[in-house]
């Protein structure tokens, strides 16, 4: 929980950045609480399939690392583009 704790304040001073710098900083506390969050995801997830549903572990993973990978693949196209239409350009027109 802690690391979940520090991913959501690292990211509340990412967005109050106010330049380069600090939204650097802020990023790497970012990638350091991502870092520690993801295993104990999966840590959490082997966990409570339980002792007894061992056949139910890998499905249990597999949802974990699907939604990391997911939001992966969604995010990092999706964040530039909605920056865009906030900022009133038109992406991907000609």
């Amino acid at each position: 929980m802690v690391s979940f704790a520090a991913f959501a304040v690292a990211n509340i001073v990412a967005a109050i950045a106010p330049g380069y710098w600090s939204l650097m900083v802020a990023r790497m506390l970012l990638a350091l609480a991502a870092g520690l969050f993801v295993p104990n995801a999966n840590a959490l997830a082997g966990a409570l399939a339980g002792p007894y549903h061992r056949d139910h572990r890998g499905h249990a993973l597999g949802i974990v690392n699907g939604g990391i990978t997911g939001s992966i693949a969604i995010g990092v196209p999706l964040a530039p583009t909605s920056a865009l239409i906030s900022a009133g350009a038109r992406p991907l027109s000609a």
